[in-house]
């Protein structure tokens, strides 16, 4: 008999110490983390947080507001409230554990991490984040994550394509949302091959973003590698 395992998706939070270590020890946090967890999971992660990391230190956005849309575990949210950003909003559901993930892939273990090391400027919320932004139609951020998310919007998510789906209305409707919830850059990952051609132009209109370049690729859970864009107004 077949014994199902829970799938892992993103690396386990580091230890706060851990955490700040990196600063410090880049290489050799991160090659204690790579052999003792990083490798157990179907997306490395710290490949993308260095990009962005990096990016947005080049920009001087030291104190910005942080909003991470679709952050599974928090793994962006978490190491950014740490190392950069005055306050974050992480934004999940488990609409994703149709596809047979646990409870570490979703806000628990930032959930836990908030509560462990008192971190009162990082706002949690679990609801849709179609449902979270048409809430708050008044805030701003200064960054905003949207991280290998979208393309659920096209295809659905796991086993279940209904659940997650938009018509195209809906999805024009929510790439205009997350534009204004964006007052300077942001930061989008998604599957190329989910998506039609002309996706990133889209996106890019709707919420009237007037630049994007791409920072690098990333290797998805199946091998392929998905461009990680910056757009800024």
């Amino acid at each position: 008999m077949e014994i199902e395992t829970e799938r892992i998706y993103q690396p386990p939070l580091p230890d706060l110490g851990s955490a700040l270590s990196m600063v410090g020890d880049l290489p050799g946090f991160l090659h204690r983390s790579i052999d003792e967890k990083v490798g157990l999971a179907e997306r490395a992660c710290y490949d993308r947080y260095l990009r962005i990391l990096n990016a947005l230190e080049l920009r001087s956005a030291f104190g910005s507001s942080l909003l991470d849309l679709g952050c599974a575990n928090g793994f962006f949210a978490y190491l950014l409230t740490i190392h950069l950003c005055s306050r974050a909003t992480a934004v999940e559901d488990t609409r994703g554990s149709t596809a047979g993930y646990g409870k570490s892939a979703f806000l628990e273990p930032l959930r836990e991490a908030q509560r462990q090391y008192g971190l009162e400027q990082l706002e949690i919320v679990e609801q849709p984040i179609e449902t979270f932004l048409a809430s708050q139609p008044e805030r701003r951020w200064d960054v905003v994550l949207c991280l290998s998310v979208l393309h659920h919007l096209y295809t659905g998510y796991g086993d279940r394509p209904e659940v997650g789906r938009m018509e195209a209305g809906e999805r024009r409707r929510l790439f205009e949302a997350i534009g204004r919830a964006t007052s300077s850059v942001l930061y989008l990952e998604f599957d190329h091959g989910r998506v039609p051609d002309d996706f990133l132009d889209d996106f890019a209109s709707a919420g009237a973003f007037a630049h994007c370049q791409t920072l690098g690729s990333s290797s998805s859970a199946v091998g392929d590698l998905r461009n990680i864009y910056e757009l800024t107004k």
